[in-house]
């Protein structure tokens, strides 16, 4: 199929591109397969793609305040073994560090202590309940033991909440120890370790921090022009630096109801809709709100070079090879027009007739326009 034909009858140009009707001719690049090796020459195809027409929005990937979560001890220590590593991905109730406080061998030992008093105290309150009811024994004695019994109750109770803080248990069968788990209520990533193994710690200190990337927002500037196309609740798609052809999915959580006037801009907010392992805070990203969706022809945006204001593309013409000389490779120099481009694709219009089979480099473009500007100067030739 000759594309070019297709978009002379039905497609007007969304650029200011015009060609060059009188003096348009088709130049020809040559190079040697070394030569295109070294420049890193690839070759693609002219494709029909289904690209959308967007509201393009730019920003990064922020954390939101109760993304950042404070690891801290409910009672003071000494560290004797970490558990982590800073960066490390953590799931809910992971071990991060063991403490040891000799504090808890006396709580321990008071409370066993208090659990035998207690077992005498219940005992005798019944006696002299019984003893005073009778006129055997005063009053006194009975109202003196139940308040001895309250009070062991009272001190035993404190005694297991401070251990239960800690995650630890009263016990009597020898297996008690002085040692305590910190570990992380939330998942998501160890950012930074701010105790190590060794450190004394008292309560409440920060001991490390983690990010829960469960709840990532999206944080992306809006023009004043753009601004009332958006709307709470509307569907994005967006895709991050590290992984371009990933496309992920947000929603526009609040739009700020004031303008940056350096800028002329609105900050909008978007939460991510799932947990992305990919997505790094503070990752620049590039989204996009949908307007429309047509079928055209397209290449990847890098096939694309311009010079003097024009754009063209290069395709693979023929290669032959004389005895004795390495094999050469023969390009031509299209022009085209360009319309729409979403994620790293392209519209292609056109001047010149392609071919949809023909062999289009779709990566070293920007070599072979310097080159074919060098043979401007007399080196190259064309038909």
């Amino acid at each position: 199929m000759l594309i070019g034909l297709l978009y002379s009858c039905n497609t007007q140009s969304h650029t200011n591109e015009e060609p060059m009707e009188d003096d348009h001719h088709e130049e020809e690049i040559a190079l040697t397969a070394t030569q295109a090796q070294n420049i890193g020459i690839k070759f693609g195809n002219i494709q029909k793609k289904n690209l959308k027409s967007a509201l393009k929005l730019i920003g990064r990937v922020e954390l939101p305040s109760t993304g950042k979560i404070v690891v801290s001890s409910k009672m003071e220590g000494q560290i004797t073994k970490v558990h982590l590593l800073e960066g490390q991905k953590i799931r809910k109730g992971m071990k991060i560090f063991t403490v040891e406080n000799l504090d808890l061998l006396d709580w321990n030992e008071e409370w066993l202590s208090l659990n035998s008093r207690l077992n005498f105290l219940e005992k005798e309150v019944l006696r002299q309940k019984e003893l005073a009811d009778e006129s055997i024994s005063p009053l006194k004695n009975y109202e003196s033991l139940v308040v001895e019994r309250d009070q062991a109750k009272f001190t035993m109770q404190a005694i297991k909440q401070r251990m239960k803080a800690v995650g630890k248990v009263p016990t009597g069968d020898g297996t008690f120890n002085p040692y305590y788990i910190i570990s992380t209520d939330n998942s998501g990533i160890l950012q930074k370790m701010l105790a190590y193994k060794g450190s004394f710690i008292n309560r409440g200190d920060e001991l490390a921090q983690i990010i829960d990337n469960s709840h990532l927002h999206l944080h992306l500037s809006a023009y004043s022009s753009d601004v009332n196309k958006l709307e709470v609740g509307q569907e994005i798609l967006f895709n991050v630096q590290s992984e371009p052809e990933q496309l992920l999915g947000a929603h526009i959580k609040w739009i700020d109801a004031f303008i940056n006037e350096e800028n002329n801009s609105y900050q909008v907010h978007a939460e991510i809709d799932e947990a992305a392992a990919n997505v790094a805070v503070g990752e620049f990203v590039e989204a996009r709100i949908i307007n429309q969706e047509k079928m055209v022809w397209t290449l990847p945006q890098a096939a694309v070079a311009q010079d003097k204001g024009l754009t063209y593309i290069f395709v693979k013409e023929e290669e032959h090879q004389e005895e004795g000389h390495e094999l050469e490779i023969h390009f031509q120099k299209l022009q085209i027009r360009t319309g729409e481009s979403d994620l790293g694709f392209i519209e292609i219009m056109p001047i010149d007739p392609i071919e949809e089979s023909m062999e289009v480099v779709i990566e070293g473009a920007f070599f072979l326009m310097a080159q074919s500007k060098k043979d401007e100067g007399g080196g190259g030739h064309s038909h």
